[in-house]
């Protein structure tokens, strides 16, 4: 009996003793299963934290404030910016090359455009970003070697991002002509187009060759200038709401409300078209005596004088990057 008893004890323990060995090497396996996973993703996302922070860096090298190129990089829209940045610098002997005030302009309205909230996350994450990285790793390896966090273990792998970890704050719709100059040959054919467009509503003949006017060449030649003075404004708005053709849409419209009451091209030559051409032609009086209304006179822009208006309008244009400082 006692015999019995000790073979049945010598095989209870030598079951346990498997059972142990066999808990033992699954743990081990998982162990082994975390370590390596847990390591591969915190290696994919440091990778991309770096390649992340690496072009924040290359836009801030092209000239964008630092703060806004972490906001396009949380916005997602770095990547094709510094696309277009890098072929437009290998393309500056021929024209082209990046525009040194577009890239200051789409600074000033990535700034401009977004949230309070999401400048701060941004600018976060573009400081901060390399120590959670470590905080992770040094987490997974105490997890890893617990021997009671086992499944917290397998969650926290889990849950391991492998992208950049930048926030998504949304695309705020940047657009991305006006990085670059306006070609010589994009220049001829935008001139081509205004002229199309608004040679017609001041009077003058559209020829193969250009346009011609008998008598007012200098005057229409002056507002067409400041047509495409606006339209190379335009072009380098990033947040330009349509395309190109409907700038050159615009200008024709606007010079059709400035010829429909009877003006001619030389009473609105200091026209920049920035201004509402309603409001433009408020200022102008009647056309056929001149004379403004009482209302206009009323208003406090009446009462300056030429040179007054020539200043401010000369720093409003150096305001919108159309006038050299």
């Amino acid at each position: 009996m006692i015999g019995f008893a000790a073979g049945f004890a010598e095989a209870y323990n030598r079951d346990v003793a498997e059972k142990k060995a066999e808990i033992a090497q699954i743990t081990a396996v998982k162990r082994e299963w975390l370590l390596t996973t847990g390591m591969q993703k915190l290696e994919t996302r440091r990778a991309a934290v770096k390649e992340s922070k690496a072009r924040i860096s290359t836009a801030a090298s092209f000239g964008f404030d630092r703060n806004a190129a972490a906001v396009l990089e949380s916005s997602g829209e770095l990547t094709p910016i510094i696309a277009k940045l890098t072929k437009l610098r290998a393309s500056d002997q021929e024209g082209r090359g990046i525009s040194k005030v577009g890239v200051e302009n789409m600074s000033r309205a990535v700034l401009e455009n977004v949230s309070e909230e999401n400048l701060a996350k941004a600018i976060n994450y573009a400081f901060d970003s390399g120590a959670a990285a470590n905080f992770d790793t040094e987490a997974l390896i105490d997890i890893v070697f617990s021997t009671d966090n086992i499944d917290e273990g397998f969650k926290m792998v889990g849950d391991i991002p492998t992208g950049s970890g930048a926030p998504q704050i949304g695309s705020l719709g940047m657009q991305l002509q006006g990085l670059g100059k306006l070609e010589p040959g994009k220049a001829i054919e935008a001139r081509k187009l205004i002229e199309t467009k608004i040679a017609p509503l001041l009077g003058a003949s559209v020829t193969e060759s250009g346009w011609v006017a008998e008598g007012s060449e200098v005057d229409i030649g002056r507002i067409m200038e400041n047509a495409f003075n606006y339209y190379t404004y335009r072009r380098a708005d990033p947040m330009l709401d349509g395309d190109l053709e409907s700038v050159t849409a615009d200008i024709g419209k606007r010079i059709a409300t400035l010829t429909s009451k009877g003006h001619n091209a030389s009473e609105f030559t200091d026209y920049d078209f920035t201004t509402n051409p309603d409001v433009f032609l408020e200022g102008m009086g009647d056309p056929n005596t001149g004379i403004k209304t009482v209302e206009m006179l009323k208003k406090p822009d009446a009462q300056k004088t030429d040179a007054q208006r020539l200043q401010e309008e000369s720093e409003e244009l150096i305001k919108k990057n159309l006038l050299p400082q």
